[in-house]
């Protein structure tokens, strides 16, 4: 299942998408600013009720991709989404003493004490698959060391005689740490065979690494003795003595002897194991009978009768009988295996080109089911006989509930956002659930509040994996949820990853034993199950450190992050690793692989943080995928409770980064069909859906098109669009018009009414591409309309300036005191001047953008007419009396 593995998958079968790429993340402010400009660049006149550009970016803020998730936790958090919030368990895997608990199942299973010779959890160790390839292929018995399967087959008991192990060319750089390369437990040369007796004490047999081939593979030989079948007649036998009642002699070694009297058979005999043999005869027989006998051998020779006439003493007595023909070949035998049927091939399938036939691999060795083993060796003597026995079983497989059970399960921190599932158990939930069902309904629910309608992107995910050439029917999993890549340079993530693994330190208890780890405070991992009702994501890693460095790594306030990795084993001589960092070759330094994320506290130092051997794993279908190192795959997901000390632009950048569609697949397949462009484009076809489907039927024309330039992730056709009109004050009831005639051109009849809502989103995104080649055509008679109007609305300014004056007059300026004068003349001093100033005095100011004061022009009208009275003002009011009201 992955919890303990460092393995680094060479073969994903696992996808994990983004749905927003980098260019496409636009900040809800920007958005907020659009809709503004949006909304008043045609305006003439401005009402109270016409919201202010804060109203705009706090509704902007409000529809963002944080505000739309934090409402879709709100809804799973009471209770009403069917598959439920993702919670976390801490699994204790790394704090846990394997060997004791291991010891514990094995004597419990056996009944008898066991002294353990190792045991862990993780990768599949290719030396111990030595063994238990040998076990269950060969019926190898490891206490005798024959090899039973070759017993049966030869005839004669089999005796392994030695095995080798060499690695691959992508073998050793397969993996993140050595363990699954390492020898433990005994030599392959230590067991009894012929002649060598058994010595458990052997020294192990040297692993070699073999370039010209791509995975592990054992050359073994085992030895045996044949015995030759025997041809050769026995010799005749020697009777020492033969009288009416006894006869003996000496004939060949185990042979059996007929005994004849006078030609009769009276009985068969059998020589001892020195050939000697003796009768008495029952009846006595008489002398002058002939006693005849006949040797016959264990391969069933006789020798040629020899007769004795009764009675008979032999002069020269036999002392021993003669020795059996025997003929004994020692054979030596070697034999091959790999370990495909258990292991996955380490050699790396380079995708093919995006838009290439894809290759789907089936029915080869090249694919076997990852799970993290529980591997062990132990032995116990019986009878002062030393038996060695193995344990191989592969943990999440759910065959054996009490090696499941082995590790504390607890609650860990965090707060999750809900996941929203498109298939589960290969099943396309849109269309296998019932529609009165729960998990039917809140699906939709919960895509309505994410801004997306549920079902039409399911079927543009489908339609995306049929158009990328993966069968939909071999997807066993598929839904969109929020995770952080740990591989990243965008200092949001940087951030957001170093609160997190800094609460994680804070959480974790247990000082690492190890001398590696103490120096920089390291904590032992744990793994941590995140899951909801329906699916686990494993998230795993055996320390976290955190110490303070003196040095810069840039500003205060900074963060940044490497990976690490380099590793060399001095007993096997081989190096793998894809850093140096912390290598030396003389004194044979073993860095564990970590990723590092630091802060920069102060001027003169910064806090690092080290996550070592970090995994993700999911599990699925009997089996799992796991991503380590510099995997794209490896992510983490967000944490809901981490997020409030970000800004609100820091979280619209992390969420939008962190966006994914995960995509799990049982079967698996030799090119990124994910990265092709059938799959790509459905990614925009869905942020054109969020935008489309969050704006809500029945909401103006404009709402549609300002829905979609928010959702910046449209496309560049959008982003030129909005620059081209909107900027340059085109209205926004053109644009979407122009969007409109583009699709009624193209044959898209759906359209109806007043509203765009009939248009899917592919449909909108041909539309709005030809909407851009239309407006390229009409730019400059845009730019005409806009001069007219400039002049017209100039025209009504002159109007109301007209008006003021006659305001002014009424008011009866001219009789006001000398000393109210420096107040009310704007030449004095700008301090002096009322937020209500003229339209001349704002004109008589340095040259600005025309185009902005005519944008401007209402407001400042309203501000005037809905100011509060000036000094001036009050004066008058107060020598007229409440006839004159001010204006």
């Amino acid at each position: 299942m992955g919890l303990g593995t460092t393995k680094k998958k060479l073969v994903a079968y696992t996808a994990i998408q983004r749905l927003i790429a980098d260019d496409d993340i636009t900040t809800s402010s920007k958005i907020g600013l659009l809709k503004y400009q949006a909304a008043t660049s045609e305006s003439t006149r401005i009402s109270l009720k016409d919201k202010s550009l804060a109203e705009y970016l706090r509704e902007s803020a409000k529809d963002a991709l944080p505000a739309r998730y934090r409402k879709a936790y709100n809804y799973a958090n009471t209770g009403q989404y069917a598959y439920g919030l993702p919670t976390a368990d801490s699994i204790d895997i790394q704090s846990t003493d394997i060997n004791a608990v291991i010891k514990d199942y094995i004597e419990t299973s056996l009944s008898r004490t066991v002294t353990m010779v190792y045991a862990n959890i993780g990768d599949a160790n290719y030396y111990h698959f030595l063994w238990h390839k040998l076990i269950n292929n060969y019926g190898y018995n490891p206490t005798t060391n024959e090899l039973t399967t070759f017993s049966s087959s030869v005839g004669f008991p089999c005796y392994l005689n030695t095995a080798k192990l060499f690695f691959g060319y992508y073998t050793v750089n397969a993996y993140e740490t050595g363990q699954a390369l390492s020898q433990q437990g005994f030599s392959t040369e230590s067991g009894a065979c012929l002649t060598r007796s058994q010595d458990l004490g052997r020294t192990f047999v040297g692993i070699d690494v073999n370039t010209g081939v791509d995975d592990a593979y054992v050359e073994a030989s085992y030895k045996y003795i044949e015995i030759v079948p025997d041809t050769t007649p026995p010799p005749q036998p020697i009777v020492n003595t033969l009288s009416t009642t006894t006869i003996n002699g000496y004939g060949e070694k185990d042979s059996t002897l007929d005994i004849y009297v006078n030609s009769v058979l009276l009985t068969t005999i059998t020589a001892d194991a020195n050939g000697y043999f003796n009768h008495t005869f029952s009846p006595a027989i008489v002398n002058a009978d002939v006693v005849g006998i006949v040797v016959k051998d264990a391969a069933l020779n006789t020798s040629s009768v020899l007769d004795t006439v009764v009675p008979y003493t032999n002069p020269s007595p036999a002392t021993v009988g003669s020795d059996a023909t025997v003929t004994e070949v020692e054979h030596t035998v070697s034999f091959t295996f790999d370990f495909l049927d258990y292991i996955s091939s380490a050699k790396p399938v380079i995708p093919a080109e995006p838009e290439d036939t894809p290759t789907v691999v089936t029915g080869d060795d090249s694919y076997a089911p990852d799970y993290d083993f529980i591997q062990a060796c132990y032995t116990y003597t019986e009878l002062g006989v030393t038996h060695i026995g193995y344990l191989t079983y592969a943990y999440g497989s759910n065959t054996n509930a009490a090696l499941e059970d082995l590790f504390n399960v607890g609650t860990a921190f965090g707060e999750f956002y809900p996941r929203l599932y498109i298939r589960l158990n290969n099943q396309k939930l849109t269309e296998t659930l019932s529609t009165t069902s729960s998990e039917y309904k809140s699906s939709k629910r919960l895509g309505k509040l994410l801004g997306m309608g549920w079902q039409e992107v399911s079927d543009s995910l489908h339609k995306s994996l049929t158009d990328s050439g993966q069968d939909p029917s071999e997807v066993s999993q598929m839904f969109i949820g929020l995770a952080a890549p740990m591989n990243t340079s965008d200092v949001a993530i940087i951030e957001y990853l170093y609160k997190y693994w800094n609460r994680v330190y804070d959480e974790l208890t247990t000082l690492s034993p190890k001398a590696i780890y103490t120096a920089i405070n390291g904590k032992v991992g744990t793994t941590y199950a995140i899951k909801d009702n329906v699916y686990t994501h494993f998230i795993g890693f055996d320390v976290v450190s955190k110490h303070t460095v003196t040095g810069s790594i840039g500003v205060v306030g900074s963060f940044n992050t490497t990976y690490v990795n380099a590793y060399i084993d001095s007993t096997n001589n081989y190096t793998q690793g894809t850093g140096v960092e912390g290598y030396t070759e003389n004194s044979r330094v073993y860095i564990p692989n970590h990723h590092i994320y630091r802060f920069q506290t102060n001027s003169t130092s910064y806090v690092e943080i080290r996550v070592y051997s970090a995994r993700s794993v999911h599990s699925f279908s009997g089996t799992s995928t796991t991503a380590v190192g510099t995997d794209e795959n490896l992510v983490i997901p967000i944490d809901k409770s981490l997020i409030n000390t970000l800004t609100q632009k820091e979280k619209e950048i992390l969420f939008n980064k962190s966006f994914y569609v995960f995509v799990n697949i049982a079967k698996i397949i030799k090119i990124k069909w994910y990265a092709r462009g059938a799959f790509k484009i459905v990614l925009t076809v869905i942020a054109v859906a969020i935008a489309v489907f969050s704006a809500g039927s029945g909401a103006p024309l404009s709402a549609y098109l300002i829905a979609i330039v928010k959702a910046v992730v449209i496309s560049l056709a959008i982003k030129l669009v909005i620059k081209l009109l909107v900027k340059l004050g085109v209205s926004v009831q053109l644009a979407t018009a122009l969007a409109i005639i583009a699709a009624i051109a193209t044959g898209y009849s759906a359209y109806t009414g007043n509203d765009v809502i009939g248009l899917n989103a592919i449909q909108l995104l041909q539309a709005t591409s030809y909407a851009f080649e239309l407006s390229a055509k009409i730019s400059q008679l845009e730019l005409k309309k806009l001069s007219q109007e400039a002049e017209l609305f100039s025209q009504e300014v002159n109007t109301k300036q007209e008006e003021l004056e006659r305001v002014k007059d009424l008011l009866n300026n001219n009789v006001l005191p000398p000393d109210l004068l420096l107040l009310l003349n704007s030449n004095r001093s700008d301090v002096f001047i009322t937020l209500g100033a003229d339209p001349e005095d704002l004109l008589a100011k340095s040259p600005v953008n025309n185009i902005d004061i005519l944008n401007t022009y209402a407001e400042q009208y309203v501000d005037i007419i809905t100011q509060p009275p000036t000094l001036q003002q009050l004066l008058n009011l107060n020598k007229r009396g409440d006839d004159y009201a001010y204006v």
